[in-house]
């Protein structure tokens, strides 16, 4: 009957330990490169003849009573999506509350109307849910006041005020390839969590 020495056995522990790390790695490399969180945004004015003028909105934007916005999402992955507009005077919309799936792209509509003001939509995209945003939306929902529509927003400020590392990426191609002159999509990467801020005066 043969015995394998102890140095035999050690010498095919170590190519054994050898390929089982190298396949647990190769393994893990999807789910490194799936966790990588990012998305697009675009802002644009709607025009006549059905198409949109995408705008720049590093900077706030100048837009006439009865002129009508879109904004455009898009991710890469699943993630959450939280989109708030707050008026001169206080007053909040939820323009949206809930998840987005991967490769999924969502807009919506901001008919400004008099008297003039301003109106600041804040965007919050987070790879994990935001238990505390959803509750004081949820508060909202249920009762309009003005208390619970500060406590959505300071919410937002406080998201806002830990910190984001994310990075912003140079216009590149639109989302929808419909503006009828100049492109102004972003891209946001390298952070798990990001609010932008985007401000209409009219």
């Amino acid at each position: 009957m043969n015995q394998t020495s102890p140095r035999m056995k050690r010498r095919f522990r170590l190519p054994c330990l050898f390929f089982l790390t190298v396949f647990l790695t190769l393994a893990g490399l999807p789910v490194l490169f799936a966790q990588q969180f990012n998305w697009k945004m675009e802002v644009a004015k709607l025009v006549p003849g059905g198409q949109a003028e995408s705008l720049p909105f590093g900077r706030v934007i100048r837009a006439g009573n009865d002129d009508t916005v879109e904004l455009r999402l898009a991710t890469n992955s699943s993630c959450y999506c939280y989109a708030i507009i707050r008026g001169s005077g206080g007053e909040i919309a939820v323009l949206n509350n809930s998840p987005l799936a991967a490769g999924a792209g969502r807009s919506w509509r901001v008919k400004l109307e008099s008297p003039p003001g301003s109106e600041t939509i804040y965007v919050v995209m987070a790879a994990s849910r935001q238990d505390n945003l959803e509750k004081v939306i949820r508060e909202y929902r249920e009762n309009s006041n003005v208390k619970n529509a500060d406590a959505v927003y300071h919410e937002v400020l406080k998201i806002q005020a830990e910190g984001m590392s994310g990075k912003e990426r140079p216009p590149e191609a639109s989302l929808s390839g419909a503006t009828v002159r100049g492109e102004f999509e972003v891209e946001y990467y390298d952070s798990d969590r990001y609010v932008k801020t985007v401000t209409i005066r009219h």
